[in-house]
């Protein structure tokens, strides 16, 4: 059910973006770019594409050569374990070696 509904507000934000990308296209009316303007939009995403497999293809040769291996061995990834955490206090009321837990038992009792 969760993911239900974070999928359902997921594609609420993307058809939400379309339905304002195209009625600001619409608006725009008729708009001419230039050659310019073009070169410059083809570079630029090139570029972006370049950037964004280069450094996926880093990850990847990292990864395969083990260059990750000797950080994750340290310890420096891994989350705190149950046993390293100190043991929580005794609650006062319900702990019978506590003053106050003794005092409730009694009243208990006397009931």
């Amino acid at each position: 059910m969760r993911y239900f509904l974070i999928g359902g507000g997921l594609f609420g934000i993307l058809a939400l973006s379309l339905y304002f990308a195209v009625v600001t296209w619409i608006d725009l009316g008729e708009v001419s770019l230039g050659w310019f303007g073009w070169l410059t939009m083809i570079v630029g995403s090139l570029m972006a594409l370049g950037l964004g497999g280069g450094l996926m293809a880093l990850v990847f040769y990292s990864a395969r050569r083990g260059h990750d291996d000797a950080h994750h061995d340290q310890g420096v990834f891994r989350l705190s374990s149950v046993e390293n955490e100190p043991e929580p206090d005794p609650d006062p009321i319900s702990d019978p070696k506590s003053e106050r837990g003794r005092d409730n038992r009694r009243k208990n009792d006397d009931a």
